[in-house]
């Protein structure tokens, strides 16, 4: 039998593999730790949706807005105009989030920084961008989402057909970037353009309800309600909710009355005034 003598590199492979052992022998690994499958599910919820911070809509939701997608939120009457509603709605999830940052993109720049401190959203996390008209909107969307500068990019739309929402979609899912649509008509009363075609997610419609007094206010008084109406869900029920602002600027669910009265058409301009008083508008 003829002896073969090892090459360089073999002996240098053994030698690596000899000193690696070595020391790995003198280190005190620590122990696998394990994580409880309820702090799992949580982690992994949270990865895939932004909480709305209302369980019973989270849960109907399955843990929140789903996140790399196409939100719409509309407003009813007046507030098509101004959507008010639709901003306190974005609002709302800036608020439950603390930790995240968006890029907000609209034609009207009156979007008032000390209502947004009122409302408990530093102003410091948005970064503003003002167009001309909707399809710079829609460009200044599809660019922000892609670029994967922000994990939530919100634009004020008033037109909107399928083909651009696609686009949006497509962008959203390539970087997993939520983007909230807020439809905003130049006209008043064209309250129906939030019903035209759409590749989003999910469309929502909040109108402004008659307050509910309170045991801690006047007869008379209220906090503000609105009806929040999940009208279209990808793979899911549509469903609607009554909400209400407590004092502290965070949404809650109201529980249904038996004869809950629906706010007159005269009543969306002062529910208008309100929201405008809370900040999410300057005016």
């Amino acid at each position: 039998m003829q002896y073969t003598a090892p090459s360089p590199q073999r002996e240098k492979l053994a030698r690596l593999r000899q000193e690696l052992g070595g020391r790995l022998a003198g280190i005190n690994l620590p122990a696998r730790q394990t994580v409880p499958p309820a702090t799992q599910t949580a982690t992994l919820v949270s990865a895939v949706a932004l909480a709305l911070g209302l369980p019973l809509i989270d849960a109907h939701l399955g843990g929140g807005l789903a996140r790399g997608a196409v939100h719409e939120i509309a407003g009813g009457g007046c507030d098509t105009e101004l959507a008010t509603a639709p901003a306190f709605f974005a609002s709302q999830i800036l608020l439950q989030h603390a930790d995240l940052r968006a890029i907000w993109i609209a034609a009207t720049p009156d979007l008032y920084g000390p209502g947004l401190q009122a409302l408990a959203v530093d102003p410091s996390r948005l970064l503003l961008v003002e167009s001309r008209q909707d399809a710079e909107s829609l460009w200044a969307l599809e660019e922000a989402a892609r670029s994967g500068a922000a994990p939530l990019v919100i634009g004020e739309i008033d037109l909107l057909d399928l083909t651009a929402s696609r686009r949006l979609q497509l962008a959203a899912e390539d970087k997993n970037c939520t983007i909230l649509l807020l439809r905003r008509s130049r006209l008043i009363g064209k309250s129906d353009k939030h019903r035209q075609p759409s590749a989003a997610t999910t469309r929502w419609l909040i109108t402004p309800q008659l307050s509910r007094s309170t045991d801690t206010m006047r007869p008379g008084l209220g906090l503000p309600c609105w009806h929040l109406q999940l009208w279209r869900q990808r793979n899911g029920p549509p469903a609607a909710w009554d909400i209400t602002l407590r004092q502290d600027q965070h949404w809650q669910q109201l529980s249904p009355e038996p004869q809950r009265q629906t706010a007159m058409a005269a009543n969306d301009d002062s529910h208008a005034s309100t929201l405008r008083h809370h900040g999410t508008r300057a005016g």
